[in-house]
C-alpha cells in the first residue's frame, strides 16, 4: 500500500510561479522501490530529500517512510489553447519484500492543468468618449440658453414666460446632463472608492435635475390656467413668483430628503459579477448592500412621475388656450416629448441584459441626452426665433419711420426753395420800376 497525500491537485494557466506539495507514504511493512512513470513534460517535479535518487533510478523508500515532492509548472501560460487538460501522475511500486522483484499496484494522482481565455472585464472602452461629447453639448446648450435668457430678460417674449423659470429649466437640464459623467466612470479609469462615489452621484444629479425641471413646468403651467380661469369668471388675480415657486420648493426637499436617508442608510457601491459563472468573464455595476436601495429608488421614480403627470395634466388642461406667444403649447410639447421618451425607453433598457454594459451605456446616455436637449430646444428654439422676428420687424419699422421722415423733410425743402425762385424776380421788378423816374 503505497499511496499519496492528494488524489487530485488543480492548476491554472496563471498559476506559473505556484509550487506545489505532495508527500508519497510507504504503508507497507517492508522496503519497497519507486521510480516515476507517467511524468508529463511540463510539469516539474522534483524532492529536496536525498533519499530520492530523480527519475530515472528507482528510489528506496523503507516501511513506514514517506518522501515528499514539490511541483511547478515549467510552460508559458500564454503558449497554451484554452480548454482543462488532465494528467495522470504515476509512479511505479517494485516489491522489495519477501518477494523482491514483484511489481506492485501503481502510486499514483491527478492533475488538471485550466488554461482560461483572455479576461474579460467588459469596459466600456472608447464608446465613453461619446458620453462625454453628449454631455460637453448639453452643458454649452444649457449655458447658452441661460446667458441668452439673462441678456433678454427685459424683453416682452422673455418677461411673458418669465425668465425665472426659464433659468430654472436652464439648470435642471444642466444637472440631468451631468448624471452622463458618473455614467462614464468604471474601474477602468477609477478606483474603487472613485466608482462608489459616481454610482451614488448619479441618482442624486438625475433626481435633482429633473425635479428641478418639471417644477418649472408644473409652476409655469399652473400660473397660466389660474390665470385664465379667473378672466373667464370676471375676477382679478395675482399670482407672485412665490406661489408659483413653492411646488419647486416642497419637490427638491422631499427629494433631497429620500436622497440623503439613501445614502447614510444604502449607498450604491460598484461591484463585479461573473458571466454565466465564469471568472474570467465579469462585469460591474452600481448595486446596494440590500433591498434598501431599491426602495428608495422606486420612491423617487414614484415621486417624480407623479410631478410629470401633474404637469402633463396642466398641459392638457390649457391645451385650448390662444396667447400671442403660444408658450403653453411649447411647454406642453416638451413634456409630451419626455413621456414618450420614458414610454420608449424604459422598456428598452429592461430587455437589455445587464452584462451588456456598452448597449445599456449607449441606451442610458442616449435617454438622458434626449430629455435634456428635448426640453431646451422646445422651450428655447421658438423663443430666439419670436425675438429674432420682433427684432427685425422692429428694424423694418425704424427703417420705414426714417425713409418716411426723409421723404417728408425733403418735400419741405423742395417747397420752400419753390417760394423763394417765384417771389424773387417779382420783387427785383418791382424794384426796377420804382427806380424809374415819373414824367
Amino acid at each position: 500500500d503505497v499511496s499519496f497525500s492528494k488524489e487530485l491537485i488543480e492548476f491554472e494557466a496563471t498559476d506559473r510561479g505556484r509550487v506545489e506539495t505532495i508527500t508519497l507514504t510507504n504503508n507497507e511493512e517492508f522496503d519497497v522501490a519507486i521510480i516515476p512513470k507517467i511524468l508529463p513534460d511540463w510539469l516539474v517535479l522534483d524532492s529536496a530529500q536525498s533519499a530520492y535518487a530523480g527519475s530515472d533510478t528507482p528510489t528506496t523508500l523503507g516501511a513506514g517512510e514517506s518522501l515528499d515532492f514539490s511541483m511547478s509548472m515549467s510552460i508559458i501560460p500564454s503558449e497554451l489553447e484554452e480548454g482543462t487538460v488532465y494528467v495522470t501522475i504515476a509512479f511505479g511500486v517494485l516489491d522489495g519484500g519477501d518477494y523482491h522483484g514483484c511489481v506492485g499496484s501503481d502510486a499514483g494522482f491527478d492533475i488538471t492543468m485550466r488554461v482560461l481565455p483572455t479576461e474579460q472585464l467588459n469596459q466600456l472602452g472608447q464608446i465613453r468618449a461619446a458620453g462625454f461629447t453628449l454631455f460637453g453639448i448639453i452643458a454649452m446648450t444649457s449655458v447658452s440658453c441661460a446667458g441668452f435668457v439673462i441678456c433678454h430678460k427685459q424683453h416682452q417674449v422673455v418677461r411673458a414666460l418669465q425668465p425665472i423659470f426659464l433659468l430654472c429649466i436652464c439648470c435642471g437640464a444642466l444637472l440631468m446632463g451631468s448624471a452622463i459623467v458618473p455614467l462614464s466612470i468604471d474601474d477602468e479609469i477609477a478606483s474603487q472608492r472613485g466608482c462608489d462615489i459616481s454610482c451614488m452621484a448619479l441618482p442624486w444629479l438625475l433626481s435633482l435635475g429633473f425635479s428641478v425641471a418639471i417644477s418649472a413646468l408644473f409652476a409655469k403651467l399652473w400660473r397660466i390656467n389660474r390665470i385664465i380661469l379667473a378672466s373667464a369668471t370676471m375676477r382679478r388675480v395675482k399670482v407672485r413668483v412665490q406661489d408659483v415657486a413653492m411646488p419647486l420648493v416642497v419637490l427638491l426637499v422631499v427629494n433631497i430628503t429620500v436622497l440623503l436617508c439613501w445614502t447614510l442608510m444604502d449607498p450604491l457601491v460598484y461591484k463585479r459579477f461573473e458571466i454565466d459563472g465564469a471568472s474570467w468573464n465579469t462585469y460591474g455595476r452600481c448595486v446596494g448592500s440590500s433591498n434598501v436601495s431599491n426602495t428608495f429608488l422606486i420612491i423617487l421614480s414614484v415621486l417624480n412621475l407623479v410631478m410629470l403627470f401633474l404637469a402633463l395634466f396642466q398641459a392638457w388642461k390649457a391645451r385650448k388656450i390662444s396667447d400671442e406667444f403660444s408658450e403653453t403649447k411649447i411647454v406642453g410639447g416638451a413634456l409630451y416629448g419626455w413621456l414618450q421618451l420614458l414610454i420608449v425607453g424604459v422598456p428598452v433598457a429592461l430587455l437589455i441584459s445587464e452584462d451588456n454594459t456598452t448597449a445599456r451605456y449607449f441606451l442610458f446616455v442616449a435617454m438622458i441626452f434626449l430629455v435634456s436637449m428635448s426640453m431646451l430646444l422646445i422651450i428655447f428654439v421658438p423663443l430666439i426665433v419670436q425675438i429674432k422676428r420682433a427684432q427685425k420687424k422692429r428694424k423694418r419699422r425704424s427703417s420705414q419711420e426714417s425713409e418716411g421722415a426723409s421723404a417728408y423733410y425733403g418735400q419741405e425743402r423742395e417747397s420752400t426753395a419753390g417760394k423763394v425762385s417765384v417771389v424773387s424776380p417779382l420783387s427785383t421788378v418791382q424794384d426796377e420800376s420804382a427806380a424809374i423816374p415819373s414824367v
